[in-house]
């Protein structure tokens, strides 16, 4: 399932960038993605 989100997020223009949380913010099973605001669209 991870390399399934992580390639479904590397397609997506939206998306600007991700990274595996850290412990105390889900650790390996949540990611935080950062995407871009409505002047980027």
């Amino acid at each position: 399932l991870k390399g399934k989100v992580h390639g479904w997020l590397i397609q997506k223009k939206e998306v600007l960038a991700f990274v595996q949380a850290r412990p105390l913010e889900g650790g390996a099973g949540a990611l935080l993605v950062l995407l871009t605001g409505q002047a980027g669209r």
